[in-house]
């Protein structure tokens, strides 16, 4: 296993400065520079659909500053970065603490994969990583998925939720659709289940090639198809089953449209909702005319499935 030390050089500026800081660093950023600013987190994940809540770590987090991280070859050259990156701050007028310090890198490729290994998911669906391919049992379908890939890994519960409504739905020969597809995850649940085609669609165009690329992975290119927009923007047609793993306002949003998509006897899976707005979200679905059938609550979260 190799190792490395990188220097780096830490600029910590004012969450305000965070943009203008940046353009000044890019010159002297050497073998790569990261910003780590979370002053618009909370309005940016209302601005995606597929993020199931923000992380409590998140929050404590300070959004009133922002780091700069910047990463060199030799200790020499982040010196002399330091050096002319100090007088540039200060010209422009920005107040920034510089400091100096070590990373440590691993080959990552092997190491964290030994956290991430085979596992059931229900009792029809064992998800893999690609370099661990388990033989399913008798009755068991396998995933390939990698931890990492863009929005979702089956190990969020609002995921598993999902995954073990759809393993209750007779779903040879339908048709699925995925709002807020992520990484393709629940699509291509729904199409090892037995489903005859699946669509996805997802705000972010990195999840729709993800979740692509992960069906291809899985077999299904032929049988799957994603899509980048809101909600159900650009969806056509109609199908057995949808799935809406994002939140609760969202969920709410969705609503009104989901007549429009659903087969009659159809069934709507609804998850990413929080215990605290669950009665808020029924209500609505009720107004719409769905009936809930199945309610299934993991920890905080909750998910259902519901039919008109």
């Amino acid at each position: 296993m190799t190792q490395t030390n990188w220097p780096e050089l830490i600029v910590r500026v004012k969450a305000t400065d965070c943009d203008k800081a940046a353009d000044l660093c890019e010159p002297f950023c050497g073998s790569g520079l990261m910003i780590e600013d979370l002053s618009d987190l909370v309005e940016g994940v209302k601005r995606i659909a597929h993020i199931d809540l923000i992380d409590e770590d998140l929050l404590e987090k300070d959004r009133n500053h922002s780091a700069i991280h910047l990463y060199f070859d030799t200790p020499v050259a982040r010196a002399e970065a330091k050096e002319q990156l100090s007088f540039a701050l200060q010209e422009a007028g920005i107040l920034a603490f510089l400091e100096e310090n070590e990373v440590h890198q691993e080959d990552w490729v092997d190491v964290w994969k030994q956290y991430y290994h085979p596992r059931m998911i229900g009792e029809k669906l064992l998800l893999c990583p690609s370099w661990e391919l388990e033989e399913p049992k008798e009755g068991v379908v396998r995933m390939v998925l990698d931890p990492g890939m863009a929005f979702g890994t089956g190990s969020h519960e609002t995921t598993r939720l999902c995954m073990e409504l759809l393993q209750t739905l007779p779903l040879e020969g339908g048709r699925m659709l995925d709002v807020g597809c992520g990484s393709g995850i629940l699509a291509i649940c729904a199409l090892l289940l037995g489903a005859k085609s699946a669509v996805g669609c997802d705000i972010d165009p990195l999840a729709v090639q993800t979740a692509a690329e992960n069906a291809a992975r899985n077999g299904f290119a032929d049988r799957s198809s994603f899509v980048c927009g809101s909600l159900t923007q650009g969806i056509e047609g109609k199908y057995e089953v949808i799935c809406a793993n994002i939140v609760a306002d969202v969920v709410m949003m969705l609503l009104p449209d989901v007549e429009k998509f659903l087969t009659p006897g159809g069934t709507f899976i609804a998850s990413g909702i929080l215990d605290i707005r669950f009665d808020e979200v029924k209500k609505a679905a009720e107004e719409v005319g769905l009936k809930l059938d199945v309610v299934r609550k993991d920890g905080c979260w909750i998910a259902f499935s519901a039919r008109f």
